[in-house]
């Protein structure tokens, strides 16, 4: 296996590994605070299956995906598959559908992150979202895999590093900001008065 497809096969079985504890949460929200919980998996859903090509995945393809990662799913001791059982699904002669999309999409995020940023970052704070109503006290997850994504942090890196020219920086610290993810820029001196003079 070479770098790129340790990339791609990796970063597939962790947002596959996602859908399955989705899935695993919706079975067992009986024994949670139904309410909340399902509307930060909700979001997390929404995060992933909004915008437009890349790695949009659609509502029903992370459904399946979960639901085939599941090990024992008619069991209430429900876990993920482990990645080597799913490394040698990819390794399977003729790779399954789902396993093709899911690939095809995931390709699509490690060939495009500028591209992606910001869907990026809504799923990662879903993520987050689902992981603070989960462990509250942090028991199980490190403080420092916690913090959602900095865009703005990302964006000033890319620039500085001459990964996106200054137009492409502001359309997408526009795009994060629009969707919450970033600060609103200030609005310059005399922009809010209408442009006209006396």
């Amino acid at each position: 296996m070479g770098q790129g497809d340790y990339y791609v096969n990796s970063t597939a079985y962790l947002v596959a590994r996602a859908f399955a504890w989705q899935e695993i949460l919706r079975r067992r929200m009986a024994s949670y605070d139904y309410a909340e919980l399902y509307a930060r998996l909700e979001a997390l859903t929404e995060a992933f299956a909004h915008g437009g090509r890349g790695f949009q995945v659609f509502r029903l393809e992370q459904t399946e995906v979960g639901e085939r990662l599941i090990a024992a799913p008619d069991h209430d001791d429900a876990a993920c598959m482990l990645l080597s059982d799913f490394l040698d699904r990819i390794e399977q002669d003729e790779l399954p559908r789902w396993l093709s999309v899911l690939r095809t999409r995931v390709t699509a995020l490690l060939e495009r992150p500028v591209d992606e940023l910001c869907r990026t970052a809504s799923i990662d704070r879903a993520l987050v979202e689902v992981l603070a109503f989960l462990d509250p006290r942090r028991r199980w997850r490190p403080r420092a895999t916690s913090e959602a994504i900095d865009v703005a942090t990302i964006v000033e890196q890319w620039l500085a590093g001459e990964m996106v020219p200054p137009e492409r920086a502001q359309a997408l610290l526009a795009q994060a900001a629009n969707a919450g993810l970033a600060p609103k820029p200030p609005v310059a001196a005399g922009a809010d008065r209408g442009g006209s003079a006396g």
